[in-house]
């Protein structure tokens, strides 16, 4: 996959502030601000379109790259190249949700166990207790893949353009960590969702890594799908007991 570099400066952080901002800002907003009313539902809906279609609108009205480059094959690189990434993607996956069951036989435990009250209240808020099963899956499989587009693709992406691929993946990976500090900062003690946030900032890492080491989003995907199933699946137990 290849990004596009636009030639106006200014036009390249009009779109990649926002980019880096408006999750955190609207995760502000929906699960504290407006976590009891309507219209924070409302905003989570908006966030996940944001995500989807800004860097469509960078490239066609910001930019004005225009689509029809993305619809050539050599853009999106070949069948071939996106399978060979897998096995590293599967391996850092499993490395992941390792860690996180690391993490769970020490008294950290005792924290998570301590918030299952707080985390059943606001997933009954929310309406996909009752469907979870399909609620982790789409998270697992179809968000972690739109997460990888946004995050990986279009931000690291793009800001390793600008600056050296080191300096991309940790402002990048900060700025992907941010909008789930403030999620995770409602359910657990702020110190340790602090601890929580490093951690994603982290996984941000491995899979900025990933991504400029393969050229393609595959194995980034596959091992950030496999961290979500790992940690919706303690969800279940913790929420299903």
């Amino acid at each position: 996959m290849t990004e596009t570099n636009p030639s106006s400066t200014a036009r390249f952080w009009i779109a990649l502030v926002p980019a880096m901002t408006v999750p955190f800002i609207a995760s502000l907003l929906y699960f504290v601000v407006l976590s009891d009313h309507a219209l924070g539902k409302v905003i989570y809906a908006g966030a996940k379109v944001f995500t989807v279609a800004w860097p469509v609108v960078c490239f066609v009205i910001l930019w004005r790259v225009g689509l029809s480059r993305f619809k050539k094959k050599s853009h999106w690189g070949s069948l071939r190249s996106h399978l060979r990434a897998l096995p590293l993607g599967v391996v850092t996956g499993l490395l992941i949700v390792g860690a996180l069951w690391g993490l769970l036989q020490t008294p950290l435990a005792d924290i998570v166990d301590a918030s299952a009250p707080a985390i059943h209240k606001k997933a009954t808020a929310l309406g996909f207790l009752e469907n979870y099963i399909l609620f982790a899956t789409f998270l697992s499989v179809l968000h972690s893949l739109i997460e990888e587009y946004f995050w990986r693709w279009f931000v690291f992406g793009h800001l390793r353009q600008k600056m050296s691929a080191l300096s991309a993946a940790v402002l990048g990976s900060v700025a992907f960590a941010s909008h789930h500090l403030i999620v995770v900062s409602q359910f657990f003690p702020f110190g340790f969702a602090v601890f929580l946030s490093i951690c994603v900032a982290i996984g941000g890492l491995i899979w900025c890594w990933l991504y400029q080491r393969q050229g393609t989003l595959a194995g980034a995907w596959i091992s950030h799908l496999i961290a979500d199933a790992g940690l919706m699946t303690v969800g279940y137990f913790l929420l299903m007991r």
